[in-house]
């Protein structure tokens, strides 16, 4: 015996609200696991451009110290900020808004020091900012170009990535969140 559920006629005759409140009651049971995903994605963006930054960058400048801290920040409230949106917390998108306002705060700091230092490096000019793997190629690592220009663009842009992913993951956050927060409003119970 088939019930209505399981009849293809009974599916047809639903009505879109009906379809959208068992959407929105599927939300109670399950994780928000596109958000999670995506602010991990952007964790581990920032992460390479880190690796390419403390590459490229001299180790005796007073940038050291704010590069390890930026980075610890960002890894440590990443990855809170991506646990609250799983579990459609409004906070936790506010916060992945924030970490990606601090990743193109970062586009603007290190990545152009690296261009402009490389650019006077290759004037015949003195830099202190670049590190031994720019001025001595044969310091130089083996997946990354000694070309200060490359790298640069290659943090700018994973910079970039990283932002998108933390405003991304944040929207579908604040948006699945809100959906969810209305629902359970509607039926009178608490979140």
């Amino acid at each position: 015996m088939i019930n209505d559920v399981e009849n293809k006629d009974s599916l047809n005759r639903m009505s879109d609200l009906e379809f959208d409140k068992n959407s929105v009651e599927m939300l109670r049971y399950r994780t928000n696991k596109l958000s999670y995903t995506i602010g991990l994605l952007g964790i581990g963006f920032s992460l390479l451009a880190a690796f390419i930054l403390f590459n490229s960058m001299a180790v005796n400048t007073p940038f050291v110290l704010f590069k390890i801290l930026i980075n610890i920040v960002i890894l440590l409230f990443g990855f809170l900020f991506c646990e609250k949106v799983k579990n459609y917390s409004l906070q936790g998108s506010y916060g992945l808004f924030v970490l990606s306002g601090l990743c193109i705060l970062r586009i603007f700091l290190l990545p152009l020091f690296i261009i402009t230092d490389y650019a006077k490096l290759q004037a015949g000019e003195a830099t202190k900012w670049l590190g031994e793997s720019l001025l001595n190629t044969n310091h130089a690592v083996a997946w990354l170009t000694s070309n200060g220009y490359v790298r640069g663009v290659l943090a700018i842009v994973l910079l970039g990535l990283a932002a998108a992913c933390f405003i991304y993951s944040g929207l579908i956050g604040m948006k699945k969140t809100i959906r969810l927060t209305k629902y359970l409003n509607s039926i009178g119970e608490k979140y």
